[in-house]
C-alpha cells in the first residue's frame, strides 16, 4: 500500500487525534475549540468540532428528563389510586377488628393482623408495579423519540 502524499494525514493520525480529543477535559477541548478552524490543518477542526459536538449529545441526552404524560392510562392511574385506598382500608380495617378480637382471642386477633398487614402491603405493591410499568413505558418512548 502506498503512503499518502505529503500533507495528507495517515488515517492513524485521525485515530490518535480522536483518541487525544476523547482524552482532554472539556475546557482543554473547548479553548482549543475556540481557536476556529484556521488555527487547525485539515482534519484537525474535523476531529475536535466532531468530538464537542458528540459531547454535547452525551450532556443533552443525560440532562434531558423523559415527560411523564400525565394523560396516559387515566384508567390505570385511577386503578393504582382505587387500589392504594383499598389497601389503607383493609389495614385500618385490620387493626380495627385486631382490636375488637384482642379482647376475646389473642392469637385470633395476633393473626388477623398478619394477615390484613400482608394484604395491605401486597396491594399497595400491585399498585406500585403499575407505576413502575407505566414509567417504564414513559422512559421507553422517550428514548425512542430521542434515538430517531
Amino acid at each position: 500500500m502506498a503512503d499518502p502524499p505529503s500533507g495528507t494525514p495517515h488515517q492513524s493520525d485521525f485515530e490518535r487525534g480522536r483518541a487525544t480529543a476523547r482524552s482532554m477535559s472539556d475546557r482543554e477541548l473547548l479553548d482549543l475549540h475556540a481557536q476556529g478552524a484556521a488555527a487547525f490543518r485539515a482534519g484537525v477542526w474535523d476531529v475536535l468540532d466532531a468530538e464537542v459536538r458528540r459531547r454535547q449529545r452525551v450532556r443533552d441526552r443525560q440532562t434531558a428528563e423523559p415527560q411523564v404524560d400525565e394523560e396516559r392510562y387515566p384508567a390505570l392511574r385511577i386503578t393504582v389510586i382505587l387500589v392504594k385506598v383499598s389497601s389503607a382500608v383493609v389495614l385500618i380495617a385490620t387493626v380495627a377488628i385486631g382490636i375488637i378480637y384482642l379482647g376475646t382471642n389473642a392469637l385470633a386477633a395476633l393473626l388477623i393482623v398478619v394477615v390484613g398487614v400482608l394484604t395491605a402491603v401486597s396491594y399497595w405493591a400491585g399498585a406500585e408495579l403499575l407505576l413502575v410499568l407505566m414509567d417504564i413505558e414513559a422512559n421507553t418512548r422517550f428514548l425512542r423519540r430521542n434515538q430517531q
